[in-house]
């Protein structure tokens, strides 16, 4: 994906809670490997708290922001399904939507097993998306750029617009981020990419989990730990299949 580190950066700043959800949750960890790390910006507050910690992203230039943030993390470029690590790790975590950077839900399992792959043997795996409504009238595609929020990266003003485009048949979405650019001397860019998302529901995410050896220990509807029925996010705690312990909380049955 081609886009600027930094304007990426400068936008997406996360979900509220989430800081708080991942370090509880690492509480008792010694060793966290975050596949999709991005800017660092979670593997900061971690590595704060005492834990060792490794971050793997697939874009150059995230990569370089999260070694310049977190000077003692070990940081990969590296596609999160595929890279191959010596070590196993007490936590594995996927925020922000970042499983759902798969294509589809063969490569959504492809990165849960590599995940499992990485996971100690009493250790857990923890990631959150979004969820989306299924109501038609919630998945209306933009016809055009729509403005989102007006940011200040220095003497820099940037406007950001957002367009929206949904294939609720096969769960994906596209989202395309405009970033209009005016300088201290009023000269104006602009900057264009554009995310594509594959996202969960909970009807499919236990199939997903024991294809990847994977099974549920908790599922919350927000990151303070809401049921699942009460939050518009999907936030799942899972260990390997053949892990003993409780499940605290169970998804729906399938449609």
């Amino acid at each position: 994906m081609d886009f600027d580190a930094h304007l990426y950066g400068l936008l997406h700043t996360g979900n509220p809670g989430d800081v708080a959800f991942y370090r509880r949750w690492c509480a008792d960890a010694r060793t966290v490997l975050e596949l999709g790390c991005g800017s660092g910006r979670l593997l900061a507050p971690l590595a704060a708290d005492g834990r060792v910690v490794t971050g793997v992203d697939a874009h150059a230039g995230m990569c370089a922001l999260a070694r310049a943030r977190v000077p003692g993390a070990t940081v990969i470029e590296a596609d999160m399904a595929a890279v191959r690590l010596p070590d196993r790790f007490d936590r594995v975590i996927l925020p922000y939507n970042s499983l759902y950077c798969a294509p589809d839900d063969a490569g959504a399992v492809a990165v849960l097993a590599n995940a499992a792959r990485h996971l100690a043997p009493d250790g857990l795996v923890l990631f959150d998306g979004y969820l989306v409504s299924m109501d038609p009238e919630d998945l209306t595609d933009d016809e055009a750029p729509e403005w989102l929020t007006t940011l200040y990266d220095g003497p820099r003003r940037v406007e950001v617009f957002e367009q929206d485009r949904h294939q609720p048949a096969t769960r994906d979405c596209a989202v395309t981020y405009v970033h209009r650019i005016r300088g201290p001397r009023g000269r104006s860019t602009t900057h264009t990419y554009t995310i594509q998302h594959h996202y969960l529901s909970p009807e499919v995410l236990p199939d997903l989990l024991a294809r990847a050896g994977l099974r549920l220990v908790a599922c919350f509807g927000e990151l303070d730990e809401s049921p699942l029925d009460d939050g518009d996010r999907l936030v799942v705690v899972a260990t390997h299949a053949d892990a003993a312990g409780p499940v605290i909380d169970t998804l729906p049955p399938p449609a």
